[in-house]
Parts: C-alpha cells; structure tokens; sequence
C-alpha cells in the first residue's frame, strides 16, 4: 500500500502561506504564434498566478533536503524559494516568479521533495 502524502503536502502548504508571499510563475510558450512562421516568435507566456512561495537565503538548502550531488546548480541563486505544489503544474518547468512587490526573478535551478510519486515541497532558486 502506498503512503498518502496529501496531509504532507496541505501541512507545506499551510507553513509556507504562513510564512511567506504570494507570486506568479511564468513559462516561456515553446508553441509558435505561427507554425508556417516560426522565426517571428512564440505564443504568450503561460502564467501560474497566486502560488504562495517562502524565502530564504541559499546557505540553507543544504539543511532542507536538497540533493547534495546537484549543490552546485544553487550557486547562482540569490534566493530559494520553498513552494507547496499545486497539484497541476510541475512548477520545475517555469522560467521566472513575478513577486507580490511587481519585481521579477529569473529561476535559477529547480528541484523537489518527491519521496514517492507526489511532489511534496519545490525549491526554486531565483536570482534577479
């Protein structure tokens, strides 16, 4: 019998908007505004709006469940934001937060808790 994680994941939630802030997840279309065209750009950004995301300082991840072998991916971040899923998107996909002050942050690297097949908790490193 598999373990139900859903508990975890509304206790992640729960700390985090606690916590924390809420912000938009953009990602960059991959779909052509014209298939015929493709030089001329691609569609509109799919956006995630009112994701509740916490912050803290990168000197922390280490402490926090991330992977050790991929360390060196969070060097560049200037931020990590600790995120609770939402149960429809993998928010490792995403290319940059728009923050609740209209600032926007570039992401960084990307990872996540999944101790079995459902996600539990993101990290996202973020840098501006």
């Amino acid at each position: 019998m598999a373990y139900d994680y859903s508990e975890d994941v509304a206790f992640a939630l729960e700390m985090i908007s606690e916590h924390g802030r809420l912000v938009d997840f953009h990602q960059l279309s991959e779909t052509p505004v014209d298939v015929n065209k493709p030089l001329e750009g691609n569609g509109a950004p799919v956006t995630v709006s009112g994701v509740w995301a916490c912050f803290l300082e990168p000197s922390s991840v280490r402490q926090l469940g991330i992977r050790v072998t991929r360390e060196g991916v969070w060097k560049d971040s200037t931020q990590i934001a600790l995120v609770a899923p939402d149960g429809v998107n993998d928010l490792t996909d995403f290319t940059s937060i728009t923050d609740s002050d209209g600032s926007t942050w570039a992401i960084a690297a990307a990872d996540e808790l999944r101790p079995g097949d459902t996600p539990v908790l993101y990290f996202i490193g973020v840098k501006r």
